[in-house]
């Protein structure tokens, strides 16, 4: 060994070489002597090795080498001597030697390859780490030699080794192209990335790569935009059609982000322009509607390249929408010419013109799915698939299902609609359906008030719509959408403008611009002043009564809404009700008075002195119309802030006989119904009993209480009595208009609610059980008046007074706070055959009494018992009614009998299709859930009533309207019955129709969202359905159905986490049969789910068809990932989210299935987490549907 290691000091290639041979010719003789065994404990092999780590290069070199042949030689095996590489890094002084042999025992592995399957690479970039890697990670200047011997590898002279190195060498290309955190020259990446895409035989690898990199910031951005860019250039070089189209739109959104991140987009649109040269490209249309996005957000320096570039596309072909996408993008700019961007307005005014002037338009955007490059690369970016898809909608759309599908749009989220409203804003350029035109702006309106940001450019698209609008209903509503755009002030110039040219028209137009002015005050209240103005030239120069309306509304509306600018519209309140007093002005002058009473209400102004300015004129109006409006004013005077005064309390006494005048003196319905309405507003206490008309207090004695002499016996009551005797109350309502007499009784029951609410506990137990009359009350009470005058009128003939009975039924049959004082009702039974309203009335009396009153109770009791009216539907209205108040007093073995009969008859015959059955079914189920959701009643018939529920499950049908109704009061069942009737694991069959009604019960127990998770109650039945092909269907409908209801509700994200978890505990059980069944149809809850939870179910003009097709939901799901863990209640999710996916990816469901997750997961690459895991993402080897 001296006389090796004196020739390898010698620093001579031929003596160094003829040293390290003589070591490898002893190590074979010693593997010679073994038989071909192991020779690692061999010396010499342990010298060589050493000489590996050697300063010498050509030494290191040289030992490299040689252990490299001892393994073709077959002394060393490939594994074990690649072992000792690796671990030679980190103490070798020459990575060189060290990556070269590395590499070239990979090279003899693939050599030594013979197995018939295709070659898999036995590294990934995690565990076990492909070698490369490692030597990149100890040393990443050494990429030159890496790069070279890969760049060796692709290009062998054996075809076959040549292709299995690409595979091979997969993880490296990743790892150096893909990796977020790299500390690698971009040089690196640069000659790796033109490596890899020369090579004809590595498409797979080259798509696979693209789809993984980022455009997060703006170094990740402009890096992958480069490789994009280069790989299109190719494919131009090349004449590959299919891919540069496939890659036209990834450029085309590069571009997007480019701008977003302050960068230049020009190399963009340069080679796109080169792309489109060729006048069949079906992309044309998703292109333009992505330069149209460009084209609000990137500064004016590139305005023109983005313009012209539209122009070169346009030429080719363009679908009628996306080329109003980009009418409405351009004509932000051409509101806001400016040097800066003169010479792009130059060119958007020629391409306006052809949109304007073009007649025919096409498109094929659909054909982009043939493309198995694109349906592939697409995923590459978020915009690529929504730009896609919404493209290929529209471009189906016509008048017919346009309106759906904005009905639809209409319901998503607002996110949603904002992704959407560039293409919405080209529908309302281009329609000529004014009711199109009305839905969108509708939509547009409700991004704006979302997005204020928005509201500029929604502007500049409703002026030049209403410049080309003929229809009245169109005008009308744009008109009417300019002052919701003023919530962005740089708006409130050009909107006060046009409102300005309107009010220099006729007087229709001049009507229209105040009422515009005040809804745009509404929005901006610094424009007061020009509504102001408006109103002030209105009233002074134009005094017709429709201008007078306008007015006075745009003021009443000032004065309730901000009185603090009301006080300035006091004069022309004032010139209002001087100048509008004839029959024409009823109305303005109505209005005005209600202004007033706000300013009054607000404490702008004092009532006092107001009524002392107003009083002399309104006494002497005769006005309907203003009348009413006085009343109101009147009325609203006890809510008026006041400082106790003498002048306000003679003001009270005032007002209250003057609206009394009204009572007794006025004609008109109306001014009485208002004055007795203003009336109730006031504490009966305030009400002297003077105030009073004449006919209303005749032949009241005084108590023996104010007669003590005769003199004071002589004295007038209402001069006397503090109080209003109770029986005036009766002569009011014998007295009084019978179209009146409704709204006395409303004045009446108004009192009661107080007089009820003044009543003691002590009350309601007298000590001699029930009395026979109300004379315990006293002379003032209400209820004793109405009381004791029905009680009389029971036993007395009814002739003329029925009428006064019947509404003196009504008042006391009003559900009051507290019940009324206790009293033997057994003299109802004389006013239960009086006629039918009556015996409503009765009954409600009775049932609200039950609870305190025995006598009420027995008659309720002896009602229900005797009941035989079963086909009078109209008796089965006095039970249901009440049913809430017989829950409470009445036993179930006296109710029972009542409410199956009545039940069950009822239900017979709406089964038969009879619609007075259908509706009076209808109402008894309100009733149901009413009472049900009464937690005052007792259990035992809370439980009564879910039994006889619980019974109909199975009588009715599922599909029918009946069963609806039936849905809607069952979820208010307590748990353990909703258990007993939906939960299949209780049943002791489980059909196909009662798994149906199951599933619709338990969908609207989840819409009620009263439980943590409202979508538990969906699982027990979605297992159920795993079993039952035939009705899966049915549950991807119905999920159709719920889900797209619950797209605001944090839980949904929990419970999506919940159910995916779920489809990998079955895919990990091995011992289910068919578990790869049951995961496959979970897997479509799933994507449903997230579909309707994104809101992009909305894109679709029929949603069903996501139920009927699984290629589409399957399609549809990555956006829908990408797009819900953006909102804030699914980002703690993330992580897990991914992780999930990756495990997906590998599981063994069909491809359709591991593609569909996998580009979910390639489209949350942008996500924090991915830094952290994508090695091990990377590592997963996708299937992909490529053309070969």
């Amino acid at each position: 060994m001296d006389e090796v290691e004196c020739k390898l000091a010698t620093n001579n290639a031929i003596l160094i070489s003829h040293a390290i041979s003589k070591i490898v010719g002893l190590i074979k003789d010693r593997s010679d002597e073994l038989n071909g065994g192991d020779v690692s404990g061999v010396p010499e092999l342990a010298t060589l090795i050493s000489k590996c780590e050697s300063s010498n290069a050509l030494i290191s070199v040289t030992a490299c080498h040689a252990l490299t042949t001892l393994v073709e030689n077959g002394v060393l095996s490939i594994g074990t001597t690649l072992s000792r590489f690796i671990a030679l890094l980190g103490s070798t002084k020459n990575y060189t030697a060290v990556t070269a042999a590395i590499s070239n025992l990979l090279l003899l592995a693939l050599k030594i390859y013979d197995d018939k399957n295709p070659y898999m690479c036995p590294f990934t970039l995690k565990t076990p780490q492909h070698p490369l890697i490692t030597v990149l990670n100890l040393n990443k200047d050494i990429w030159r030699d890496i790069l070279n011997q890969m760049q060796f590898m692709v290009n062998h002279y054996e075809k076959e080794i040549a292709q299995n190195s690409i595979e091979l060498l997969r993880p490296v290309f990743l790892f150096i192209l893909c990796n977020p955190t790299s500390t690698l020259s971009e040089s690196c990446k640069q000659q790796t990335w033109h490596l890899l895409i020369k090579t004809n035989h590595a498409v797979y690898l080259q798509i696979e790569a693209l789809l993984w990199l980022q455009t997060s910031n703006a170094n990740s951005c402009i890096n992958t935009n480069y490789r994009l860019l280069e790989l299109t250039e190719l494919a131009l070089l090349n004449k590959d059609k299919k891919l540069y189209v496939a890659l036209t739109l990834l450029i085309s959104s590069l571009a997007l982000e480019l701008v977003k991140h302050g960068c230049d987009p020009r190399a963009n649109l340069e080679i796109l322009s080169e792309i489109f040269k060729d006048n069949d490209n079906e992309a044309s249309s998703v292109t333009i509607a992505l330069l149209a996005e460009l084209i609000l957000i990137c500064p004016a320096v590139y305005l023109n390249n983005v313009i012209r570039l539209c122009t070169t596309i346009i030429d080719t072909s363009c679908s009628i929408t996306s080329m109003h996408m980009l009418l409405a993008s351009l004509l932000q700019w051409m509101a806001y010419p400016s040097l800066l961007s003169c010479d792009g307005l130059e060119t958007a005014k020629d391409v306006i013109n052809s949109i304007k002037t073009r007649k025919t338009w096409s498109s094929h955007t659909k054909r982009l799915y043939a493309n198995k490059t694109f349906s592939t690369l697409k995923y590459f970016d978020s915009n690529v698939p929504f730009y896609v898809e919404t493209c290929c909608c529209v471009e189906t759309l016509c008048n017919e299902n346009m309106i759906l599908w904005l009905e639809n749009i209409s319901k998503a989220p607002q996110d949603f609609k904002y992704k959407l409203k560039l293409f919405l804003s080209g529908i309302f350029l281009q329609t000529e359906s004014s009711k199109v035109a009305i839905k969108v702006c509708q939509i547009l309106l409700g991004v704006v008030k979302e997005n204020n940001s928005f509201a500029s450019h929604l502007l500049s698209l409703v002026l030049y719509k209403l410049t080309n609008s003929q229809n009245y209903n169109e005008t009308k509503a744009l008109l009417f959408s300019l002052p919701e755009l003023a919530i962005a002030k740089e708006n409130v110039p050009l909107i006060i403008h046009n409102l300005e040219t309107l009010l220099g028209y006729g007087k229709p137009l001049k009507q229209l611009a105040i009422e515009l002015y005040l809804k745009t005050w509404k929005n901006e209240p610094r424009s007061h002043r020009y509504l102001q103005a408006a109103l002030v030239d209105a009233s002074k120069n134009d005094h017709s009564w429709e201008t007078s309306i306008t007015c006075a509304r745009a003021m009443k509306y000032i004065c309730e809404t901000r009185p603090e600018h009301g006080a300035e519209l006091v004069p022309l309140l004032s010139q209002i009700l001087n100048r509008c007093n004839d029959l024409k002005g009823s109305a303005p002058s109505a209005l005005a008075l209600k202004g007033i009473s706000a300013l009054c209400e607000s404490g702008v102004i004092d009532i006092c002195s107001t009524w002392k300015i107003l009083s002399p004129k309104l006494n002497k109006d005769k006005r309907s119309i203003v009348l009413q409006s006085l009343c109101e004013l009147l009325g609203d005077i006890p809510s008026y802030p006041r400082r106790p005064s003498e002048n306000f309390d003679k003001l009270v006494i005032e007002v209250i006989t003057k609206l009394w005048s009204y009572v007794a003196a006025s004609e008109t319905t109306e001014v009485v119904t208002s004055a007795l309405r203003a009336l109730s507003a006031y504490n009966l206490e305030l009400i002297p009993l003077k105030s009073l008309p004449e006919n209303f207090r005749k032949n009241l004695k005084l108590p023996d209480i104010y007669c003590q002499t005769p003199a004071d016996a002589a004295r007038k009551p209402e001069l006397v009595l503090p109080y209003i005797p109770g029986t005036c109350w009766i002569q009011m309502l014998e007295n009084i208009n019978s179209s009146a007499l409704r709204a006395a009784g409303d004045l009446l029951i108004s009192f009661i609610k107080s007089e009820v609410n003044s009543f003691r506990g002590n009350i309601y137990s007298p000590p001699q059980g029930e009395p026979n009359n109300f004379r315990y009350l006293p002379d003032k009470s209400v209820i004793k008046a109405i009381g004791d005058y029905i009680r009389l009128s029971s036993v007395s003939p009814k002739g003329h007074r029925e009428p006064i009975i019947v509404e003196c039924l009504r008042i006391l049959s009003q559900k009051y706070p507290k019940p009324l004082p206790p009293i033997n009702w057994v003299f109802l039974q004389g006013l239960l055959q009086l006629n039918d309203e009556a015996k409503k009335y009765v009954i409600a009396l009775a049932c609200h009494q039950m609870t305190i009153s025995p006598s009420a109770k027995r008659f309720i009791e002896n009602y229900l018992t005797t009941f035989e009216a079963v086909t009078q539907f109209q008796e089965y209205v006095l039970i249901y009614a009440n049913l809430q108040d017989l829950c409470k007093g009445v036993p179930p073995n006296i109710l029972r009998p009542v409410l199956e009969k009545t039940l069950n008859y009822t239900l017979e015959k709406a089964l038969m299709g009879n619609d007075e059955s259908v509706d009076m079914y209808k109402e008894i189920m309100v009733c149901y859930k009413h009472t049900l959701k009464d937690e005052t009643i007792h259990d035992a018939n809370r439980t009564l009533l879910s039994i006889i529920l619980e019974g109909l499950l199975d009588r009715i049908e599922g599909d029918s309207k009946l069963f609806e109704f039936y849905v809607d009061t069952v979820v208010e069942l307590s748990s353990k019955h909703i258990e007993r009737m939906t939960s299949p694991s209780v049943w002791w069959e489980v059909t196909g129709q009662r798994l149906k009604k199951a599933i619709s019960i338990r969908a609207e127990l989840t819409l009620k969202k009263d439980v943590e998770l409202p979508l538990a109650w969906m699982n027990e039945v979605i297992d159920t359905a795993i079993t039952m092909p035939g009705e899966q269907v049915f549950v991807l409908r119905t999920m159709l159905y719920v889900q797209s209801k619950m797209r605001s509700e944090s839980s949904t994200s929990k419970w999506v986490l919940e159910l995916m978890g779920r489809i990998q505990a079955i895919l990990a059980d091995l011992l289910l049969e068919d578990n790869d069944q049951r995961a496959i149809f979970l897997s479509d809850v799933l994507f449903i789910s997230c579909i309707c939870l994104s809101g992009n179910d909305c894109l679709l003009t029929n949603s069903e068809s996501i139920v009927l097709s699984r290629g589409l939901r399957v399609g549809m799901f990555s956006q829908a990932i990408a797009d819900l863990v953006q909102n804030e209640h699914w980002r703690r999710f993330v992580t897990q989210i991914m992780e999930w996916l990756h495990h997906m990816r590998s599981s063994i469901l069909p491809e359709l299935y591991t593609i569909a997750y996998h580009n979910a997961l390639v489209s949350l690459k942008h996500e924090r987490y991915f830094n952290d895991a994508w090695t091990k993402y990377l590592s997963h080897k996708p299937r992909m549907h490529l053309p070969l």
